[in-house]
This record gives structure tokens, sequence and C-alpha cells, in this order.
């Protein structure tokens, strides 16, 4: 659709005249019925913004309209309580992104983070900041450092939260000009990044495999990543693809060694030989995320239901088509307060580790 086209729409048996001016509320409404799909480069052209996959209902009206004008108009006739499953996602073309030259990378961000209750009240868990960035931003730009910009976000739990974050992006990382007589706004000198960001509705209580399996149509059948929305870590996400494309194999995890909680003493006898304030722990390899998949993952998930953690990768491991990446370097989850304040005095010190040059 073209900003400004003239378009009619069939509305049952009366015409929509009007556009109401309360924008904002009729907006949100939209944003948490529908999927998102942000260019951030360009994220002031009408084009470049996608919202699909929303409450699709008959309308008749002749309006010069633009894709979010169209919406807000759908809004007027939407019934109360309005709530389809949708468990095959379709994909957009993005304004751009005809062809991918990298892997999509999916974010699993819908939990409801119960551990953070101090945080996750009013916001899901990838949204809680560590040093004024939402978490789910710090692991897309692990990500983005290395090459890979093209992401999914795999939405649930306050997923409207994240919407109304991306979506708002490129207007809070500008200089804005207004012109009070007309109401124009023009953005200028934006720090945003070039990344391509879908926010996907996958349901509220859908588990991490669900998820996976509800954009199977967005995936497509090429090779893609995926983690979690509450770790990051210092991955070579280059060697992991690297690694993952040599072996041959239907899936890659990425092991690490967790903290242990408390400092670690070794003795010889009574006599304190070693001490280590909270040391990587020794007692295994972990799943740490970080995950590399071919497209034939998503048939071991049967359903909504399924983590990701149980059958699918069990069944994987059994078959001998789950490879693990050894990362013995810096790792950490945000679980609780407690790692929360840690990732902080991190940040703090100007040089976070997961933060790759």
């Amino acid at each position: 659709m073209i900003a400004g086209e003239p378009v009619r729409f069939n509305v049952g048996d009366g015409l929509v005249t009007k556009v109401v001016s309360s924008v904002n509320q009729m907006l949100s409404a939209i944003l948490s019925r529908s999927d998102c799909h942000d260019g951030f480069a360009d994220g002031g052209i009408p084009e470049a913004r996608r919202v699909s996959n929303g409450p699709m209902l008959p309308l008749q009206a002749r309006l010069p309209v633009t894709p979010i004008i169209w919406h807000i108009a759908s809004i007027l006739v939407l019934p109360l309580g309005f709530d389809q499953e949708r468990p095959v996602i379709e994909s957009p073309v993005l304004h751009g992104q005809e062809a991918r030259p990298n892997m999509r990378v999916v974010i699993l961000a819908g939990g409801s983070g119960t551990r953070l209750a101090e945080e996750t009240v009013l916001r899901p868990k990838p949204m809680v900041e560590i040093g004024g960035k939402p978490m789910l931003w710090h692991i897309m730009s692990i990500y983005a450092r290395q090459g890979y910009k093209d992401f999914l976000v795999a939405c649930g739990y306050k997923g409207e939260v994240i919407k109304e974050y991306f979506r708002n992006y490129h207007l809070h990382n500008s200089d804005l000009f207004l012109n009070l007589k007309d109401g124009s706004v023009r953005a200028a000198n934006s720090s945003t990044p070039d990344w391509q960001v879908g926010l996907i509705d996958t349901g509220l209580n859908t588990l991490t495999g669900g998820r996976l399996r509800r954009m199977k149509g967005l995936i497509g059948n090429a090779p893609f990543m995926v983690t979690y929305g509450d770790g990051v870590a210092d991955v070579d996400i280059q060697a992991l693809v690297a690694f993952h494309r040599s072996h041959g194999k239907v899936a890659t995890i990425t092991a690490v060694l967790p903290v242990a909680r408390f400092g670690s003493l070794q003795l010889s006898g009574d006599t304190v030989v070693r001490f280590a304030e909270k040391p990587r722990s020794s007692d295994g390899w972990i799943n740490g995320g970080f995950f590399v998949f071919q497209p034939e993952v998503l048939d071991y998930i049967s359903g909504d239901n399924i983590p990701l953690e149980g059958e699918p990768l069990e069944r994987l491991a059994s078959e001998g088509q789950l490879l693990a990446y050894r990362h013995p370097g810096f790792w950490h989850p945000m679980d609780t307060l407690r790692d929360k304040q840690l990732l902080e005095s991190l940040w703090a010190t100007g040089n976070p580790p997961w933060i790759t040059k």
C-alpha cells in the first residue's frame, strides 16, 4: 500500500467516514494484536514499517490512507474480546529485505520472568534494563556487532511493551523538528542501527518450542539461530556458525560453564592453598542458549505446550543430531535481582565482557 493512495474498504452495511483523533490509544490496541516489522535505518519511512497478522475486518470507505491509518480505521469496528490463534505466521517482505545474506536470529522473549518479579510486574524480562538499555537490546547488539542484524522476537507476556519500544526507537534516538502550526515532524541526526526487527505474537502461555513452531512460516527453509532473551555472553558468533556448518548435523547448542554462587576453596589439610571468588563451575557444561538450527528442528516440535529444552533437544541428542559448541568464556543469565545487579556493575565498568570489539 502506498501512502496517500485512495483505497476503498468494504464495511458491510455502512461507511467509515472519519478516523478518530485519539490515534495513540487506538494504535496501542493495534500493536498489542499485531506483529510488527521494523527497519531501523529508515524508521521514518512509512513503507519501511509493516504491521501484519492483526485483526482483519470488512470495511467500506474511500479514504487516502497510510498502512497505519488503515489499522486505525479497522479498529473502529473491532469486536471486543477478539482473539485469533495464528499457528502459522507468513513471512512479509521487508523494505530492502528481498534477500537475506545472513542467518536470521530468533530471540525467545515471551516468558513472564517470575524469578525476577521485582522487575517484571510491568514489563517482560527481556525489557529489564542494564545500563539504561533493555536486556533484549544487549543480546541483539552481540549478534549485530558480528554481522547478524535480522531479528525475529517471539513475544508473549507483555509483548506490547517490546513492540512499543522498538516502534518508537527511531523517534527516541533522533533529533526532532516540529511545526506546531501544521503538526509536521522531521527527524534528523538519527543514531539508530541498521537492524531489521520482526516482533511476533506467539501467545501468552506458549512454551519455548511452541514459540519457534509458530514462526515456521517466517523462518522458512534456511538455517537460523535462536537464543533466550535473558542471557549475555562473549560468544564468537561467526565461529559458532562455522562450527555448525562443519559438522552437518541438525542442531548446535552452545555449552557454557556457569558461575558458582559461592567462593571456591582448595585445601591442603586445614590450609587454604587457593581461593577463588565465584569461579566458573567445574561441575559440567550446561545449556547456554546461542543455538544454530537447520529448519528440520521445527519438525521435532509438536505443539504450543512443548518446551524446546524437553523432547525436541532430547530426541536430537538421542539421534546424534545435536552437537555442542564449547564456550569457556563469559556467560551470565539474568534470572534474579542478584544477576541484574551483577550485570549492572559490569556495565558500570565501561568495559562489560559481553561487548565484543
